[in-house]
This record gives C-alpha cells, structure tokens and sequence, in this order.
C-alpha cells in the first residue's frame, strides 16, 4: 500500500526498509513488491529475525540486491543465533549463497549510534563499495532549547561513555537515562573520524561517505566528481577542515 500510495503521488522511492521477520509471513510479498517496482529492499528494524528468514528474504530479492538498514540499530548480533548484525560483518557469502548477491550495508557513523571500534571493523571488514555511511543527523550542535520532532520533543544532550555529543528525547526527570533520538554530527565529521582516529584511506572514508550511498540507490548525478554530475563539492585542507563549500558549481567560502 505504501509504494502503491507513493506512486499515485508522484514520489521515487528508491529504498524501502522492511522486516525479515514480518515479511516472512507472507511470503515475502513485500519484498517481491518492491522488487518489481524498482525499490531497493533494505532489511532491517527487527530484533526477532531468525537466519532463515534473513536468507529467505535475500533469496526474494534475488537476482536483485538487497540493502541492511542502520546496522546494529534495532537488530541482533549473537554467535549461536545470527540475524541481521552478523550478515553486516560478513564480507562474502558462502558459496551455499552463491545465487544470492551480497547485500550493501549502512551505519550511522557518528561515534555515538556505534562505538569507533565497531565502526573500525565494519570499515575494514566490508569493501568501500558495499559500505555506506550515514549522519542521522537532526539538529546542529549550536542548537539551544528543546524542538519539535516527529511529534516528540528533542534536546543536544550527552550519553554516559561517549564524548559525542546527541540528540535525545526531551525530558524533565533529570535522573532518567538519555534516549537516543538523534545524532547532531555532518558527514564530513565522520570522513574525520574515518581517517584521523580509525587509520581508513581517506579515498575510502570519501568513498563510503558519498560514492557508495549515491551508488545503492541509483543516483549517479551525485557523489562523484564527474561529468555531467552535480557541482557540489567540499574543499578541505590537510587537515580536513572546510576551507569552502562548492554548490551549483559556485563557490562559498566557509566564513560565508
């Protein structure tokens, strides 16, 4: 229904996350749906998927590939029981899968959603080309108060263990544990964090941060200097800091 309603209101989806373990139960008819429309079929939200119903969902899709969603958010990793989080660290299929194409994968890659020694094994397990990094991000860290979002109320705060700043739930119980809404990192803190804390080649931090995630969905105008792609570039130094911003094929100086 939902790709049906997209569709009658002109919106691409590109990406559809759906359970295994949901999906599952009818067959996997939501995967075969999206499939047919194009949709890349994400799997991921679901801490109940058994290994069978993730294989089965990768043997709907194919000969399409399939994309895990937030890796290690809202899944399971175990050693006797895999899910979703051992198929992200897995490099290859076994040849038993050989018929099924290797999924790509996401994370946030803020430091705070996943520890930088898990962000270290997936950005050194997984080929830059099935590995793409995401922000989550909702609000700047300048930002003062509590805001509107998706209905909740939302605040920069911290988590206890980690220096990255987030984005949590507004609360007035000083006392209760801070619940992740959000993360207030760029991308390019996270190209940062790639090269200069976890030792990533900075061709693969850019890589996995713009070329790949362009890549799984389809869109080749963006996330590459090419021609007849989008003039929008990032100038840094040495150093990684922005010098200025490219946009439209103008340049914006950082200060401006």
């Amino acid at each position: 229904r939902v790709l049906d309603a997209a569709e009658e209101a002109g919106i691409a989806v590109k990406v559809m996350t759906i359970a295994p373990s949901a999906d599952a139960v009818s067959g996997y008819a939501g995967i075969a749906a999206m499939v047919k429309r194009g949709v890349v079929p994400a799997l991921g939200h679901d801490r109940s998927a058994q290994w069978d119903q993730v294989i089965g969902a990768l043997e709907a899709a194919a000969p399409s590939r399939c994309h895990l969603t937030h890796v290690f958010n809202v899944q399971t990793f175990h050693h006797r029981l895999p899910s979703l989080g051992n198929l992200a660290l897995m490099r290859s299929l076994p040849p038993s899968l050989a018929h099924v194409p290797m999924p790509t994968a996401e994370a946030v890659g803020d430091g705070l959603h996943l520890h930088p020694t898990v962000m270290h094994a997936l950005a050194t397990i997984r080929p830059p080309t099935s590995l793409a990094w995401i922000s989550d991000s909702i609000l700047t860290p300048s930002a003062v108060g509590d805001h509107a979002y998706c209905g909740r109320r939302v605040a920069i705060g911290s988590v206890p263990g980690c220096s990255t700043p987030a984005v949590v739930l507004a609360s007035g119980d000083t006392d209760a544990a801070p619940v992740i809404a959000g993360s207030c990192s760029a991308l390019l803190d996270t190209v940062r964090l790639l090269v200069n804390e976890l030792g990533i080649a900075l061709d693969d931090a850019v890589r996995t941060c713009a070329t790949t995630p362009a890549d799984i969905v389809g869109a080749d105008h963006v996330g590459r200097l090419a021609v007849g792609a989008m003039g929008d570039v990032l100038l840094l130094d040495a150093d990684l800091a922005l010098i200025a911003v490219i946009m439209g094929g103008v340049l914006v100086p950082a200060s401006g």
